[in-house]
């Protein structure tokens, strides 16, 4: 009956809010609110629930919080707040009450002055010892500074022992600042925190115990021990000795940089705060923390090893290229309004990877294309478009093989503007693929915001993977094979997914028909497939990057959400209206030069059939600039389609005449090639009254080289 009483009163109170002696016998402690909030929350009460919440939050200090909850009987809170956060009426305030506890426990264990009493506790009983060394192992790497601080002072020998025990014990959370600390510390130090590393026997101290015994000017028993902490390291965890210091911080920048690449979680990163902690040490302030953004914290430990092994051995590319590849990274992931604070250079990542040339470019490119990282591997193609000429995109450089690799790229964005560049690079000799750059560009010319996906499925599943489809964004062409979808597919621009639920074989032909089509041949294939057909699907098409494959279930909104993280991560982002009408003209520029070059090595013919269906997009600029190609071809087709568009009536005025200069410029060039119905209807258009529209057919007339008698009977007349 208490229970129910003073919940009431809470909610009174907050409420109507009373204060003052009506309530001062009633008001319940921060332990009791805490029980309520608990019990409330176990019974499916959330209004009381997120009452006591409420009072806890407002009321609380939240060190005493902390108490209250520590010492609870109900153990399991952490399920409790889970359950609390599930419920609508309770949820904001649970959610803001878990901050308060987080942040007061973070508070509590990295607090210095209680790290600095456990450390002195170490040698004051078995008890006391173990007390301290559990207080230790939870602050972890934050205990580092002052456990440092007491190997280094003098009043505190007796407790060394101690001290090199607890490190051992608290372990790998403590190999990266003590690392970062071990070439500024006197010999003495130095060498109780070596055998600390070896006992511990964590490859992360590899590289700087390395980098210590390669010193020439190194106290010798320091040398001494770094060498044997190194050696038994390495020895246990099959390292090779031999790898020099610059090598080893190379390996551990890799390693970094991998981790992120395969969304794993970096070592140093704080679960509790949500960010990472880079290590730092100071002469004055010692071994110091900087807190940096979870997204980028696995980035700047990559750039930080990568630029000390470049400060070891100069001349080792693969860690500039790496360094260049996390830094540009790093500034990708870097999310709005979030700030690196161990990045103080006054110089963009795109500078130094401009300024870094041709090569550690197509590094780069190659690393992003093998992440499937889109934003990195734009950046490269930028890089490269820029800085590169011709010999070392197109004449046995470097970069040919990435840049070729990236036009296969799923991420439209990334295929066109390699596209732009190997165009630009005005090869004047066929090279290895030269043949792909042209279609490439007529994908481009193809494209628009609208993103289309080829669902191949059976009856039962047809309607199933439309509803996933259209909820990923896409507009379905459905059918029961890619036979049997061929019109639809010939209709459109182009095919951005293609959504498969066949058997295993079935799925296995359509990616490799698909591969041979010029409009499918770079959309990624999502594998939808029964439980028992899942291991011959991941047999066959396993190991194709452009292949997602995922378990059928029988809900579309199941089936989506299993789908879109990978898709978004595999095929980019949407690209919007104005990015896709950039991408035609620009393709449509580089087109026409390539036209007007006549005997470059990329072959104008293959782009026909996409610009003949690109005089049928609804966007004007499109038709203009595709007609100035058109107008370039020695095609008969070509000429009479820029005639049809010209003559057409239903036409806005401004195209027909933007059509009938084309028209002229073909006829200059190649002369007449139009049909007698449309020299006819040529005509009929030059003798309307006197307009823009029939001075440009005029011109067209005289470009035509058309019998002069035409004009003899229009005088006539």
């Amino acid at each position: 009956m208490w229970l129910w009483k003073r919940s009431y009163l809470i909610v009174w109170s907050l409420v109507f809010g009373l204060t003052g002696s009506a309530l001062a016998a009633e008001s319940p402690s921060v332990a009791q609110l805490w029980d309520d909030f608990n019990h409330y929350i176990l019974i499916a009460r959330p209004e009381l629930a997120a009452a006591a919440a409420e009072a806890i939050i407002k009321t609380a200090d939240p060190q005493d919080l902390l108490d209250a909850v520590e010492a609870s009987r109900f153990s399991s809170y952490d399920q409790t707040l889970a359950k609390a956060l599930k419920m609508e009426p309770v949820r904001a305030a649970a959610e803001a009450l878990d901050q308060v506890i987080q942040k007061a426990q973070v508070q509590r264990v990295r607090d210095p002055q209680r790290i600095a009493q456990a450390i002195v506790r170490l040698g004051e009983g078995q008890r006391a010892n173990m007390r301290a060394n559990a207080l230790l192992r939870e602050a972890g790497a934050f205990a580092a500074p002052q456990l440092l601080q007491s190997l280094q002072n003098p009043q505190q020998v007796t407790l060394r022992p101690y001290v090199l025990a607890a490190i051992v014990q608290t372990g790998k959370p403590l190999v990266y600042p003590l690392g970062e600390s071990l070439s500024h510390l006197d010999p003495a130090t130095l060498r109780m925190v070596a055998q600390a590393l070896a006992e511990i026997g964590y490859s992360q101290a590899l590289p700087y115990l390395k980098e210590l015994s390669e010193k020439a000017d190194l106290d010798p028993l320091a040398r001494q021990a770094a060498e044997v902490a190194f050696l038994k390291i390495a020895t246990d965890t099959k390292t090779d000795g031999n790898a020099t210091a610059a090598e080893l911080f190379l390996t551990l920048a890799l390693n970094y940089y991998d981790r992120v690449s395969r969304d794993e979680e970096v070592p140093g990163f704080d679960a509790r705060t949500k960010s990472g902690v880079v290590w730092e040490y100071s002469k004055t302030a010692g071994l110091v923390e900087i807190q940096v953004p979870a997204s980028i914290f696995g980035d700047v430990l990559a750039m930080r090893a990568a630029r000390r092994a470049l400060a070891l051995n100069p001349s080792l590319d693969q860690a500039l290229s790496l360094w260049l590849a996390s830094n540009q990274r790093r500034a990708n992931r870097l999310a709005s309004g979030e700030t690196d604070p161990t990045y103080h250079d006054p110089q963009p990542p795109t500078y130094y990877l401009k300024m870094a040339g041709p090569n550690r470019q197509a590094d780069v490119l190659a690393r992003a294309l093998a992440d499937h990282d889109s934003d990195l591997a734009r950046n490269a193609i930028a890089a490269l478009d820029e800085t590169a000429g011709t010999a070392t995109l197109v004449s046995g450089g470097q970069a040919l093989e990435p840049l070729l690799d990236a036009m296969g790229f799923p991420d439209r964005r990334v295929r066109y503007e390699a596209a732009f560049a190997l165009a630009k690079a005005r090869p004047e000799k066929t090279y290895t693929s030269s043949f792909r750059v042209v279609p490439a560009l007529s994908d481009a010319v193809r494209q628009t915001h609208e993103q289309r996906a080829l669902v191949v499925a059976p009856e039962a599943d047809l309607n199933l993977l439309i509803a996933v489809a259209r909820g990923l964004g896409y507009n379905p062409i459905a059918a029961g094979s890619l036979a049997a979808a061929a019109d639809e597919i010939e209709a459109v621009a182009g095919v951005d997914l293609i959504l498969a639920a066949v058997d295993p074989q079935a799925t296995a032909t359509l990616r490799r028909e698909a591969r041979e089509h010029f409009k499918l041949r770079t959309a990624p294939l999502v594998a939808a497939a029964n439980a028992v057909d899942l291991p011959e699907t991941n047999r066959l098409l396993g190991q194709f990057a452009d292949v997602i494959i995922t378990t059928k279930t029988t809900e579309s909104q199941e089936l989506q959400d299993a789908i879109g993280p990978s898709l978004a991560a595999l095929a980019g982002k949407e690209v919007s209206e104005e990015e896709a009408l950039h991408y035609a003209l620009t393709s449509l520029g580089l087109l026409k030069e390539i036209a007007l070059e006549r005997g470059n090595v990329y072959g104008i013919n293959d782009a026909k059939p996409a610009l003949l269906d690109a005089m049928k997009d609804a966007r004007e600029p499109v038709v203009v600039a595709t007609a100035q190609v058109l107008a370039l071809l020695n095609d008969p087709v070509a000429q009479r389609t820029l005639a049809e568009i010209a003559l057409d009536a239903a036409q806005p005025e401004n195209l027909r005449i933007a059509m009938l200069g084309s028209l002229g410029q073909s006829a200059e060039y190649f002369g007449n090639l139009l049909t007698p119905s449309q020299i006819d209807r040529l005509l009929e258009l030059v003798k309307q009254d006197s307009s823009d529209l029939s001075m440009a057919a005029a011109r067209v007339h005289g470009a035509l080289a058309l019998p002069t008698a035409n004009l003899v009977q229009m005088l006539n007349q």
